[in-house]
């Protein structure tokens, strides 16, 4: 007998970063995003690559050119990327064990796909770095057909316009919530 559909075992390695592409490909696929959608629910987590931390404005600036080839840190930005470390996530609670039992399918109520952003390094294999905890956390109720799988299509779609500014936006934006909250903290 020959291999079928039901024994084909998902072919990308989730130890690797897979381009845009990649996960475009996986999703438009009825028979893929199965496959990669019961992988997640095992392994819990992969990383699709987003965008560059250098961008061709900062290649085309003199300025930032000349302290490339002086400073270290600047150097080490040519050679990083952002990636977003897709994930499950629980977003709510079963009322009781004996629900999941009884309803298998029950589980797309309380799990949910959710995504951080991470830095990883070309030049060095054990460098990464949690820049954004939780960037988005997909909605239970703007699903289509409720089932988890289908929030994928929402987070290919931020994927798609997501750039190293709204990335960096977002990052200053945090921290400042986080300076008022404990300002307001100590003097409350």
């Amino acid at each position: 007998m020959g291999n079928t559909k039901s024994n084909a075992t998902f072919e990308y390695n989730f130890d690797n970063v897979l381009s845009l592409t990649e996960f475009n490909d996986i999703i438009s696929d009825k028979t893929k995003i199965k496959m990669f959608h019961e992988r997640m629910m095992k392994v819990g987590k992969c990383y699709i690559f987003i965008c560059e931390v250098e961008t061709d404005e900062d290649r085309m600036d003199p300025d930032y050119m000349e302290n490339v080839m002086i400073d270290d840190i600047c150097g080490n930005y040519c050679n990083q990327y952002y990636v977003a470390q897709l994930k499950t996530k629980q977003i709510a609670h079963p009322e009781s064990i004996a629900d999941i039992i009884w309803m298998p399918m029950i589980y797309h109520e309380f799990w949910a796909y959710a995504f951080d952003i991470c830095k990883f390094d070309r030049n060095d294999t054990t460098y990464k770095k949690l820049v954004i905890d939780n960037f988005h956390i997909c909605d239970y109720f703007t699903r289509s057909n409720y089932y988890m799988q289908n929030d994928l299509f929402q987070i290919n779609d931020i994927f798609k316009n997501l750039n190293r500014d709204m990335i960096e936006n977002k990052v200053i934006s945090r921290y400042e919530n986080n300076k008022t909250k404990r300002e307001r903290e100590n003097n409350g």
